[in-house]
């Protein structure tokens, strides 16, 4: 179960890297109170058939799109993500606006049958943002709040890389390392295959640099 989205980020892309290189980032920026991230992944599939029966199925990922909602967006983060000029009284919008590449990432909290708890990263090294219209309505019996929305498109990095996410059993781990991702200091998931193998030793609980980790979770 999944739960308490939390310290919506946004970082500027400095350089995109390779195959073999992550991209690297400029300062994290955060959103004010995020309440949600709606993600949408699109995949290209294809089958092919013999004998009467599917025998090949495809499916690799095309790109994506992820909503973000929050209880407000700072105007310099709005005017980064969105590539517009203005400041924190407001802004011009126009049709050659150029939103730069960067990369978006969150927390939240999972709870398993048993009600153990986990604090989850999730990070998409590639991302534009676009303007997410608005919705304005009179003060009647009631207060309508709306929050607001900046919508990114979701691709793959050089790297390879859509989407990383990583649970553990500590919130400011999770949170140390959400910073991390951003800084260029925390592992990706498989580094750990990369730059380990068979017959290096090490202690459980180490890094190569034979610091603690936090333990990760596994799903």
């Amino acid at each position: 179960m999944k739960y308490g989205a939390a310290r919506g980020k946004w970082a500027p892309m400095v350089s995109e890297g390779t195959e073999s290189v992550k991209p690297t980032y400029g300062e994290a920026m955060a959103f004010d109170g995020l309440n949600e991230f709606d993600e949408t992944l699109n995949f290209a599939t294809g089958s092919a058939y013999g004998d009467n029966q599917e025998k090949i199925f495809i499916s690799e990922f095309a790109n994506g799109e992820g909503t973000v909602k929050a209880v407000y967006i700072p105007a310099e983060l709005s005017h980064a993500i969105l590539g517009t000029q203005g400041d924190d009284e407001g802004g011009a919008y126009r049709i050659d606006d150029n939103q730069m590449l960067g990369a978006y990432g969150f927390c939240r909290t999972l709870m398993d049958s048993k009600k153990n708890k986990y604090f989850e990263v999730n990070f998409y090294p590639k991302v534009q943002g676009s303007i997410e219209g608005s919705n304005s309505k009179s003060k009647e019996d009631g207060v309508t709040l709306e929050y607001d929305a900046i919508k990114f498109r979701i691709f793959a990095c050089n790297k390879g890389e859509y989407k990383i996410d990583r649970r553990f059993t500590s919130e400011a781990a999770a949170i140390d390392y959400l910073d991390g991702l951003f800084a260029g200091t925390a592992a990706w998931p498989n580094d750990k295959a990369e730059t380990e193998r068979p017959g290096q030793g090490g202690n459980p609980g180490e890094d190569a640099g034979g610091e603690d980790k936090e333990p990760e979770v596994t799903a």
